[in-house]
């Protein structure tokens, strides 16, 4: 009460929620105040507990021309402890009818790619700090709906309310767009939260990838959707014949790099079927050092941010030389500029491949190139030359039945 798109005069009094059968005065985590929601807020919302439902009232009552949706989210349980298997939403009005529209989406952790459960959802007017907010909530698949929005650009806001004090607070990670609702409208908004950050990212490691790349590892995440064109590396040695920087890319720049030689190293006929492996697709390291799951895209097709990106060569690194790597112009994920550093790095000689256990093959088994690995600045050069490692055979000895 009042019930389901109802259109009533404005009241001071509780609105009323009735269940099917007794209920408890314990919800399942948090206040029985934050168990129901209520859309737009316009005060302080208090929720009293009886035998078999619950009693709403918001300070200032409910006030004349608005669209009032009213959820009760699913941690009120039964007698028994059974809690409410989903949300339950109505709506009424104290004026306009409401409009058949929807703004929703899906809200997603910006470094690792999951959908987020109980992420605070606040549209309000653009440009109006005092406005009308209207509120929402991801459920346990991160989606949130606002349904029957008056018409108007709005700002939607995405934040983890960590300290419940339904404020976006600054150190609470968050997300934010405009967007325009109209009457008829069913608009999708898929928002990315990410932790407010105010350091420079700072160089971590450097390593050799090949002997035309390498890999540099920051202490910080970097936008995948960002240019590095800003980015400025340089390496030194002690006379003076270090290889310039050719290219900067993020990882994902550096696979779809990848993927093409490996496409021309595999089709080229003129090639020898031994030396037709294309260099290893580049992996995410455990340890946590570079965030993103083994596909490396969210849910939503994005490529997660890492803490690398690649640096290719226009020459080749020398072996046991060591190399002075420096980094400047990196903006971390959170626009923070400034970042870089600087390490030293050394492209270590290969151990020779071990023979001793090879043994002859007399029955035609072909050799095992799983080893082999192509130079990426050759295969640039379009010489497609093995560089960094030679192949290996290993054979098996199979006896012949009789």
């Amino acid at each position: 009460m009042p019930d389901t798109f109802a259109i009533v005069e404005p009241f001071s009094g509780p609105i009323r929620i009735t269940f099917n059968e007794r209920i408890s005065e314990r919800v399942a985590g948090g206040s029985l105040d934050r168990a129901v929601q209520v859309s737009p807020r316009t005060g302080v919302v208090r929720v009293k507990h009886r035998r078999d439902g619950l009693e709403v009232s918001v300070a200032g009552g409910f006030e004349a021309g608005l669209v009032y949706r009213v959820t009760v989210l699913p941690v009120v349980n039964d007698m028994f402890g059974n809690a409410m298997s989903e949300a339950f939403e109505f709506v009424f009005s104290t004026g306009p009818p409401p409009l058949p529209n929807v703004l929703a989406g899906v809200v997603v952790d910006r470094i690792t790619g999951r959908s987020m459960a109980g992420i605070s959802v606040v549209v309000m007017p653009a440009g109006e700090e005092d406005g009308v907010q209207h509120v929402a909530q991801t459920d346990t698949a991160g989606i949130y709906a606002l349904r029957y929005l008056p018409e108007g650009t709005y700002r939607v806001q995405a934040f983890q309310d960590m300290n419940r004090n339904d404020e976006a607070d600054r150190q609470e990670p968050r997300a934010e767009t405009v967007r325009t609702v109209t009457n008829i409208d069913t608009i999708f908004v898929h928002l990315s939260i990410l932790a407010p950050d105010t350091t420079a990212a700072i160089v971590a490691s450097t390593e050799v990838v090949d002997s035309a790349t390498i890999l540099v590892v920051f202490d910080d995440y970097l936008d995948p959707d960002s240019s590095l064109a800003a980015v400025n590396v340089s390496l030194a040695r002690e006379d003076d014949a270090a290889p310039r920087a050719d290219s900067v890319l993020h990882w994902h720049e550096y696979q779809e790099r990848m993927d093409s030689l490996r496409t021309r190293a595999a089709g080229d006929s003129d090639m020898p079927a031994t030396r037709r492996q294309a260099p290893a697709r580049a992996r995410p390291r455990s340890g946590g050092s570079i965030g993103r799951t083994s596909a490396g895209m969210t849910p939503l097709g994005e490529p997660l941010p890492g803490r690398e990106f690649y640096v290719l060569l226009a020459d080749t690194l020398t072996y046991d030389v060591p190399y002075v790597v420096t980094v400047s112009g990196v903006t971390n994920i959170a626009g923070t500029a400034g970042g870089g550093g600087e390490d030293t790095l050394s492209y270590t000689r290969p151990p020779p491949p071990d023979t001793t256990g090879a043994v002859g093959d007399s029955t035609g088994a072909q050799p095992d190139t799983a080893g082999v690995q192509l130079d990426t600045l050759r295969l640039r050069r379009d010489t497609l030359l093995v560089h960094d490692a030679e192949p290996r055979v290993r054979g098996l000895l199979i006896p012949r039945r009789r």
